[in-house]
């Protein structure tokens, strides 16, 4: 709120906290003459709250985008991790974890995956569909332990 003194040496918003505490009774048109008599600019402060408004919208808006940001980098650094991993692990161990994403049950995703020829692929090509599955079904990297 403006912080500029009126006339009579008091804040306008003093005035206008006082004179709202009680507009009972008061039309729009009579509240306005009301708060006119005591230097006060109705006008400006409402273009200040919605300004204000303004703002802190702009701000919710920017730190939505923010930790969607953060939160795909995460996903991005974890699938990067695993993949690193996985190319570390052996073609027996690699296997393994094959197995056990074609073992999963009640997903419609693990029997796209009983149809894979693991012998027909190479290791790379494996560990992108364990990537893909993994990507597929645990996005989120706050739920790594799974």
């Amino acid at each position: 709120m403006p912080s500029e003194k009126s006339k009579s040496g008091k804040f306008t918003g003093d005035y206008l906290v006082e004179f709202l505490s009680d507009p009972e009774g008061l039309t729009d048109t009579e509240i306005d003459d009301e708060l006119s008599k005591l230097d006060i600019d109705v006008d400006s402060i409402v273009a200040e709250v919605k300004s204000m408004v303004d703002q802190a919208l702009e701000g919710d808006r920017l730190a939505w985008q923010e930790k969607a940001k953060h939160k795909q980098k995460s996903v991005l650094d974890l699938l990067q991790n695993l993949r690193t991993q996985l190319k570390e692990l052996s073609r027996e161990k690699l296997m393994e974890k094959f197995d056990e994403i074609q073992r999963k049950e009640g997903s419609e995703l693990s029997m796209a995956f009983r149809e894979i020829k693991p012998d027909e692929l190479n290791d790379e090509d494996i560990t992108d569909i364990i990537i893909d599955f993994i990507q597929l079904t645990k996005i989120d990297p706050d739920d790594q332990a799974k």
